[in-house]
């Protein structure tokens, strides 16, 4: 609950950063995000790796392709992720 506050601080990692106080419930996840970017890069350096949901990104990448390839995409992006590093 944010009680009236329009801005809150999140500790991560031993860096403290700002959160403003969401206009909508949409923002949240955006504000959060945003927040733990920060936290991540103040931790571990400009060159830390965040990955990105593999189901958000599979969805956004189907989205974008006609009806008739999502299905073999679809498999194609999940046997690429279920692989391991070399």
């Amino acid at each position: 609950m944010w009680y009236g506050q329009e801005r809150r601080q999140l500790t991560l990692g031993g860096h403290r950063v700002e959160v403003q106080k969401p206009r909508a419930r949409t923002k949240v996840g955006k504000e959060v995000e945003l927040a733990i970017r920060t936290a991540l890069k103040g931790t571990f350096g400009e060159r830390v790796l965040i990955a990105r949901c593999h189901q958000h990104k599979r969805k956004n990448v189907l989205d974008h392709l006609p009806e008739e390839q999502r299905t073999f995409i679809g498999r194609r992006l999940d046997k690429a992720w279920r692989q391991t590093d070399p």
